[in-house]
């Protein structure tokens, strides 16, 4: 985690970059202090606020790649208090663009329409084109003028404090892209390919949260871990309809409800895992060390772990294992499964309500780098309104 905050300002496709800093490439989440904002003035007042000495300024539709490097990124970069991307056309005064820039929280910056500070200079090199150069830097002379964007007041500061203002190298610009309109949305296609391709073959075994009985007959809820089947054996319970984005998950729950017995857990999930070739699956927990995961390539160890985690888990409830066995063939005899893959929050939306339903348990969904790369901010708010 970094010492400085991320202010992010509110447009179109904030779920889109909000979703890249808040979980890194592979979807665990990055606990980067954040502050969401309306206004870049908002955001400068509570960075400062919080405590915080700089921030990173980010403007909806900026889209980071892999967020633990680009943090390393900031934390290793030469610098005096101001970096972005600098654009001067000739003629003007140089600017900086609004997606991404990184500054002191410190800097003076007053409700005015003219500045005046120390006349730039720039870099002979550009990194592309002829309008961006690599730094500018403060001269003897001095100039004022009519200010046209808001980062003019952080460059006329900057130089005034007789420091320079550096522009991102390509290594910045290999981690970050930016959606100029809808179009851009297909080149993020090679960003998230891999990890969207993880999310949806993804094995769920167990469950990260612990498992709560719904006060319910009919629960609608995806299809990770054990949730669903413990649920579905509560003697209240007569149906449940589950939804999960995972092709993988859902195939496991099928099988399990056609053809396990209700004993020996794990070596069902090891013979549907060999059987099917499975390489992502999790157990309860996601950020297992590489020397536990290596001794759970054993099939015996992951059989007896499985088997260990699932008897904890009916001991809890109060069950037996022969109990619990006896109940399982009764639910499968007396009760229903729906198995449906897809987007649990479009599927509540497009129900218009639970359909059908009288509970919803939604795991970790709502805070889940999948669902915030394919919801925006005004689905997210009608799948809790509707939800309540």
């Amino acid at each position: 985690m970094s010492d400085w905050v991320v202010v992010v300002r509110c447009g179109s496709n904030l779920n889109i970059t909000l979703s890249t800093i808040y979980f890194d490439k592979w979807g665990s989440a990055t606990k980067q202090p954040m502050i969401v904002v309306d206004d870049w003035i908002e955001g400068l007042i509570k960075s400062r606020e919080q405590g915080f000495h700089h921030a990173l300024f980010v403007d909806s539709g900026t889209v980071f790649v892999d967020w633990p490097e680009w943090v390393n990124l900031i934390n290793n970069y030469p610098h005096q208090g101001l970096i972005g991307h600098i654009i001067w056309h000739p003629g003007k005064m140089p600017y900086l663009h609004s997606q991404c820039w990184f500054m002191r929280t410190d800097m003076s910056v007053c409700d005015q329409s003219t500045v005046t500070h120390p006349l730039p200079i720039r870099s002979e090199k550009n990194l592309h084109d002829n309008y961006t150069p690599l730094w500018i830097k403060p001269s003897s002379q001095s100039v004022s003028y009519e200010i046209m964007d808001f980062s003019q007041l952080l460059i006329s500061d900057q130089l005034s404090h007789n420091l320079p203002v550096m522009n991102w190298n390509n290594l910045a610009r290999d981690l970050k892209k930016f959606l100029y309109d809808d179009s851009s949305l297909s080149d993020l296609d090679d960003v998230f390919r891999s990890y969207i391709s993880l999310a949806e073959s993804q094995l769920w075994v167990l469950n990260n949260e612990k498992i709560e009985i719904q006060d319910c007959t009919h629960l609608l809820c995806p299809g990770s871990g054990l949730f669903w089947v413990l649920n579905l054996v509560s003697p209240k319970c007569k149906s449940i309809q589950i939804v999960d984005i995972s092709h993988t998950q859902t195939k496991f729950c099928q099988s399990l409800w056609e053809h396990w017995s209700g004993d020996n857990y794990g070596q069902f999930v090891y013979e549907f895992i060999s059987k099917n070739k499975i390489l992502h699956y999790e157990l309860d927990q996601a950020d297992l060390d590489p020397l536990t995961r290596l001794k759970l390539k054993n099939p015996k160890r992951l059989i007896e772990c499985i088997n260990e985690k699932f008897q904890q888990n009916i001991n809890a409830l109060g069950y037996t294992n022969e109990e619990f066995i006896s109940m399982w063939i009764e639910s499968k005899k007396s009760k229903t499964l729906k198995i449906e893959r897809g987007n649990l929050v479009d599927w509540v939306i497009e129900k218009q309500g639970l359909g059908g339903n009288d509970s919803i348990w939604t795991s970790n969904i709502m805070n889940y780098k999948w669902t915030m790369l394919h919801t925006t901010q005004e689905r997210y708010d009608r799948f809790k309104e509707l939800i309540k």
